[in-house]
């Protein structure tokens, strides 16, 4: 059992102590970073934005497509809407 090892006898820190060491070596792994220079970061935004203008275009062309595909074959025939009487007959 635990009582032959000794492990619950050992003392942990207070709360705080360690919630300052948490706060510690949080701000030496923030030193630690490195930031991208201006230019890149804009080349960067430049890219994604790019990206996000094809996809755009992609779904809107294809939102076009279908819908000249399917809509308007079932709207063009149709002069006035059917009821359910004229549907089922009762």
């Amino acid at each position: 059992m635990a009582t032959e090892s000794g492990a619950e006898n050992v003392k942990r820190p207070n709360i705080i102590f360690r919630i300052g060491r948490w706060f510690k070596s949080a701000a030496m792994e923030l030193r630690k970073t490195t930031w991208p220079e201006p230019k890149a970061v804009l080349k960067k935004l430049g890219i994604v934005l790019m990206v996000v203008a094809m996809f755009f275009v992609v779904l809107m062309a294809m939102d076009l497509l279908l819908q000249n595909a399917f809509y308007k074959p079932l709207t063009t025939g149709i002069r006035e809407p059917v009821t359910p009487t004229e549907l089922f007959g009762r």
